[in-house]
This record gives C-alpha cells, sequence and structure tokens, in this order.
C-alpha cells in the first residue's frame, strides 16, 4: 500500500485545500527522482489522488537536503500520523497538521509549522500533549 489515499474531491477543508493549491504537495515521479520507492510504502503517509488520478504527497511530510529537495519520510511525522490514525483517516490527519490549533504558539499555528522547529523528541513530546490535549 502506498500510504493512505483520499481523493481531492473530498476535501472541503480550506487550510487544506490552501496547502494544495500553493504548491504544498510533491507528484510521486517527483519523490522517485531523489529516493527510493520504498520510502513511499508507509501506510501512514498521506497521499491525495488528484482528479486524474495522480498519487500528491504533502510536502512537510519529507526531510529535506540543504537544497531543498526531498531525501526520506520525516520520522517524527510519521509517528504523529500514527497517533492521528492517518491509515483510517487521511483527510481528518492533513485537516490536523494543516489547520490553525490554539494549543501552539502565535507564530506557528499550525501542526505542519512546527516541523523543524525542535529535535524529533521535543517535537513528539509537545505534539503528543497537544493531541491528547494535557499539560505534560
Amino acid at each position: 500500500m502506498a500510504g493512505s489515499t483520499f481523493d481531492i474531491n473530498r476535501i472541503i477543508d480550506t487550510d487544506l485545500r490552501g496547502e494544495l493549491e500553493s504548491g504544498g504537495t510533491y507528484t510521486r515521479e517527483q519523490l522517485l527522482a531523489t529516493m527510493p520507492e520504498k520510502h513511499l510504502a508507509n501506510p501512514y503517509l498521506i497521499v491525495i489522488k488528484d482528479n486524474q488520478g495522480a498519487d500528491h504527497y504533502l510536502k512537510f511530510q519529507f526531510d529535506h537536503d540543504d537544497n531543498g529537495n526531498p531525501t526520506g519520510v520525516a520520522r517524527s511525522v510519521i509517528a504523529c500520523n500514527v497517533l492521528l490514525a492517518s491509515d483510517r483517516n487521511p483527510l481528518g490527519a492533513a485537516s490536523w497538521w494543516t489547520g490553525s490549533n490554539t494549543f501552539l504558539p502565535k507564530e506557528r499555528r499550525r501542526p505542519a509549522d512546527m516541523i523543524g522547529f525542535w529535535n524529533d523528541w521535543e517535537f513528539l513530546n509537545f505534539l503528543g500533549s497537544t493531541l491528547l490535549n494535557t499539560d505534560d
């Protein structure tokens, strides 16, 4: 299975639609140009199928080299996608990542904006407590 796929026509979330319209995705072909295909087989990757049937992967799910090229799947994002059950509800998980969240700092309201702000452990600890809505 190449990630958790949903149809682009199911998107009514304006934040997620904005992410897609602003070029916030990679095509499968773009990713395969810079990384092995095995990286795309993760069932917790969120994949959006467009009207022509092509797969698109949200960019924030990947690590990048100094030139901005994707190099692999971001482990912290996949770990969070497991908590979000993206394999069963990829649309809901994608909406969570791209939507505004009042638990996050004002300058980084979207969880996707927090990627790379802290190391993986701090990121997962913070987002885990945010998902569970706890203070620790």
